[in-house]
């Protein structure tokens, strides 16, 4: 479901002539609570390609729940970096705290991703291995929504740019 002005926009794309276009002020789009999207100890890949329009700080790309602490927070911008967050607890990062998936590029399609295999976490650009960490942490099933371009937690933070092609895998680490 498209949110305050989430849109569809043919001005950039990175397959298929089309993106989510999203403007930076409280638009997002948001997937319908699956378990598709509880992780558990198992293994996952979140990954998507983005179009980022500024480099400013608090421009998330995915979020699980509008919880201070979700499952987990990819895209997250912050000092240069797009960043990975992810709690087992709801009450601090102590999963992942800015794990770096690699520096901000503007104005150019980038591809982003997260992997789960077994107990390694790994964050990658442009098919870079960027971070790698251990954790048997059990991800929490979550109890919101899947948010597209935004973490709605308290006032929210919104993403400013395109998406395109995110792609969540349960069960698969796509890239080891």
């Amino acid at each position: 479901t498209a949110t305050n002005g989430a849109a569809i926009s043919t001005a950039q794309s990175k397959f298929g002539g089309a993106s989510a276009l999203f403007d930076g002020t409280n638009d997002y789009v948001s997937v319908t609570n699956s378990t598709d999207f509880d992780f558990g100890v198992g293994d996952f890949t979140i990954e998507y390609w983005e179009y980022r329009t500024v480099s400013t700080n608090n421009k998330p790309v995915l979020s699980r729940n509008n919880s201070q602490y979700p499952p987990y927070l990819i895209g997250w911008s912050n000092t240069g970096n797009v960043d990975f967050y992810s709690s087992d607890n709801g009450s601090s990062w102590n999963v992942a705290s800015a794990v770096s998936m690699g520096s901000i590029i503007t104005n150019s399609w980038t591809h982003y991703a997260v992997t789960r295999q077994g107990n390694t976490f790994r964050t990658f650009q442009n098919g870079t291995q960027i971070s790698t960490f251990t954790s048997t942490a059990t991800l929490p099933a979550g109890a919101g929504a899947l948010v597209i371009g935004a973490w709605l937690w308290a006032s929210g933070y919104f993403f400013q740019g395109y998406i395109d092609e995110v792609r969540v895998t349960k069960g698969v680490a796509r890239y080891t």
